[in-house]
């Protein structure tokens, strides 16, 4: 291989390493570990949990730890209804908003989060919010009404294209609480300056090379 092919190949290499889409994950809670059973059937999991490249925290209040838990089928059972959805949806067992982040602490895009309530008996009209904190300054809110009942609801987000973090949580009476749980996190990690700048610098290379052809 001459030196003009090492160039090209080189500069095609750069270019595909550059140009390679973010990650993009949908992020379930199902066999977190280290969670310890109660005696309602929940799981409980301190805070914060780490999965798919995010971290999740909640915060810890007066009379609870930072914890986190799910739902299980033998959630009260005992008590002739089950607040678990099918699946293992997370919630802040401290009573408090929940937060996601990018474990690296780079930027990412959330397009869409199933909720439910959080008691299957609820009668509904919680209502979650959705606070993404962008990368650039300021801030993009969206809420969703949750219905009565157990199911999960898909809210796809708007605008969450570029944040540093997701803040869920609803609200009572002006305070702010975890009356719900959430999972099925449609994410993607939005790409560093670097790797487009690596991009441009191989598309330049493989120009050069061509004019000189």
């Amino acid at each position: 291989m001459n030196l003009r092919s090492k160039a090209a190949a080189l500069s095609l290499t750069v270019c595909a390493g550059a140009a390679l889409p973010a990650h993009a994950v949908v992020i379930t809670f199902e066999g977190i570990a280290g969670g310890a059973v109660t005696p309602n059937g929940a799981i409980e999991y301190g805070s914060p949990v780490l999965l798919d490249g995010y971290t999740f925290t909640t915060l810890a209040t007066a009379t609870n730890p930072a914890q986190f838990a799910t739902w299980t089928a033998a959630s009260n059972a005992d008590a002739g209804y089950s607040n678990f959805t099918g699946s293992a949806s997370l919630f802040s067992n401290s009573g408090t908003a929940s937060t996601m982040t990018s474990s690296n602490g780079g930027a990412f895009s959330v397009t869409s989060v199933s909720v439910a309530n959080l008691y299957r008996q609820s009668s509904g009209g919680n209502v979650v919010s959705f606070v993404g904190a962008r990368a650039g300054g300021g801030s993009v809110t969206q809420t969703y009404a949750l219905p009565a009942g157990d199911a999960l609801h898909a809210v796809g987000l708007a605008g969450f294209d570029s944040v540093l973090s997701l803040t869920l949580f609803t609200s009572v009476f002006g305070e702010p609480n975890a009356y719900f749980q959430f999972d099925n996190i449609a994410a993607q990690a939005v790409p560093e300056p670097a790797s487009l700048l690596m991009l441009g610098a191989g598309l330049m290379a493989l120009l050069a090379l061509r004019r000189r052809t």
